[in-house]
């Protein structure tokens, strides 16, 4: 009798758990199985930045056009903004005030800090099983190039919230030096490894006449307020707005170390000196004086030479590219700063009906950027790519696009070229075909087997030689309640000292930071650190 139970019990249960799929699989037709077509229309909002210079032709727009026609045919998925925004200023407070009413479109991209607010809020879908069952091969691939960084990033107590893109740090935060072949070659120097080298280099550029014009109308190295100054300092040992893991199991703000003081120190003297242009502090950028002829050096990302290429064209100006000197022979190159990578965060609304239709939306984006040249730039050179509704970008693709480049020109054979790399592969072969053009010259110098990113894949990435920010996480309370004044107090102290020379005024800087608010950061950040 019992076993005859026991059996009509496990019949019972059968016979509920095929209802159950039965009535499943009746409510949710729906549904796509992954790779293939919804058999209804499934309609998903979001929301977008959209510059007021995209452009569009033959009466599209943004809801309407080749990728969201793409998405409807190929996909059955039809895409609806619910609002734009003109510039990331913009859509971030608009993201803010929607995190604030709890009003989100189907998905959205978020910043680190607005990800754990709406984590926190409980306003995100699980993406756990969606992502593991609908991602692409291809997807999931990009999505650990580099590891599990980010992933992790997206993921709190187990459950993956977020599909995180991972930023292009390694490849745009490194500092390329260049300079004036023409001018080094006259005054009979060689490029410089150490920072003293650096500094009788752009002495000699200053005073020596390097133009041979006769006219004392040049100067050393040029900077801008942005980027040369923290370049300068890495040169130096020093880094700027880091998180610095001390060795010994605790962490300290980088800005505020002793390093960073002989680093003004020295910045001072080449100020005082005349080797940095004077306006430099007023000035976004000093290209004029770069392409003009009026400056020897500067130190600026790999893709410089685009803004090179007026004194390529009406000057012929050829540049040499090298890594960052450092203090002594032993530390070349210097290592330059790195923060944590990850800008973007994509979500789904935890009532969204379909949260797998952001997934299936991600795969056509990696499928296109991957094979479809046609859907990335018109022939007019219309960035068609930026009509898609998220995206997830390989991290330092222009550096993977320049190895393939590079063994196409060597060896010819173009099949290993990823769509995004032809193009560029086409400026290069023009410059090497002799055009002279100032485009396919400035694509050379980029992408070329003697290029930029030559330079950045022998001293930086292949060595991985970064000094990397400790914190990689979204701002501590601390963070938002101090950093804006304290970043404030940061810069004006460090001009005040680069100009007028006063260290004293380091001293008093890093006992105001403490007090305005540092302390309790420096506390935050080790306790996060050492969780």
């Amino acid at each position: 009798m019992d076993t005859m139970r026991k059996i009509l019990a496990i019949l019972l249960v059968l016979t509920l758990l095929a209802g159950t799929t039965a009535a499943l699989a009746a409510t949710d037709e729906t549904f796509a199985t992954p790779g293939e077509r919804y058999a209804e229309t499934v309609t998903v909002s979001t929301v977008r930045i959209l510059s007021p210079n995209l452009v569009f032709k033959d009466g599209d727009d943004i809801n309407n056009n080749l990728w969201t026609r793409y998405y409807l045919d190929e996909e059955n998925i039809k895409v609806e903004y619910r609002w734009t925004q003109p510039t990331s200023e913009a859509y971030e407070q608009r993201v803010d005030l929607s995190l604030t009413t709890g009003d989100l479109p189907d998905f959205m991209r978020l910043t680190a800090t607005q990800y754990e607010d709406a984590l926190a809020a409980g306003l995100l879908a699980d993406l756990t099983e969606v992502y593991e069952t609908y991602a692409s091969p291809a997807l999931k691939e990009r999505m650990t190039l580099t590891g599990d960084g980010p992933i992790n990033a997206g993921t709190s107590d187990g459950k993956l919230y977020a599909l995180v893109q991972e930023t292009d740090n390694h490849t745009n935060y490194p500092g390329i030096l260049f300079i004036r072949k023409d001018w080094r070659e006259a005054v009979g120097m060689e490029a410089p490894t150490t920072v003293d080298e650096l500094i009788k280099l752009a002495r000699a550029f200053s005073e020596q006449d390097p133009d041979g014009n006769g006219a004392d109308d040049t100067y050393g190295l040029m900077v801008d307020q942005y980027v040369g100054l923290r370049y300068l300092m890495n040169c130096m040992g020093a880094y700027q707005g880091c998180w610095l893991d001390m060795g010994d199991g605790t962490y300290e703000y980088s800005s505020i170390q002793p390093e960073m003081r002989s680093a003004l120190e020295t910045l001072h003297t080449m100020y005082a000196d005349g080797l940095l242009k004077t306006d430099f502090l007023t000035s976004t950028s000093n290209w004029a004086d770069v392409n003009s002829g009026k400056a020897g050096m500067f130190i600026n990302s790999y893709t410089s030479p685009l803004s090179l290429m007026d004194g390529y064209e009406q000057s012929g100006i050829e540049w040499e590219m090298y890594p960052m000197p450092a203090l002594t022979e032993e530390s070349y190159p210097a290592a330059s700063q790195l923060p944590n990578g990850y800008d973007s965060y994509w979500v789904v609304n935890k009532d969204c009906e379909h949260p797998e239709a952001m997934i299936k939306l991600m795969n056509v984006f990696v499928d296109l950027q991957t094979n479809r040249s046609d859907y990335l730039h018109d022939t007019d050179g219309t960035p068609l790519y930026e009509y898609n509704a998220v995206s997830m970008n390989t991290p330092d693709n222009n550096y993977i696009n320049h190895l393939s480049i590079v063994e196409a020109l060597e060896s010819g054979d173009t099949s290993a070229l990823a769509v995004q790399a032809v193009q560029a592969y086409d400026y290069c072969q023009a410059y090497l075909s002799g055009s002279g053009n100032r485009n396919d010259w400035a694509y050379y110098m980029i992408f070329g087997p003697e290029s930029s990113c030559t330079v950045l894949g022998e001293y930086y990435i292949d060595p991985d030689n970064y000094v990397q920010s400790a914190w990689g996480g979204a701002p501590t309370p601390g963070m938002i309640s101090y950093s804006a004044s304290l970043n404030s107090l940061e810069e004006e102290t460090f001009i005040q000292i680069i100009v007028g020379g006063d260290l004293t005024a380091f001293d008093s800087f890093v006992n105001s930071w403490y007090s305005l608010g540092g302390e309790t950061i420096t506390q935050e950040v080790n306790a996060g650190l050492s969780a």
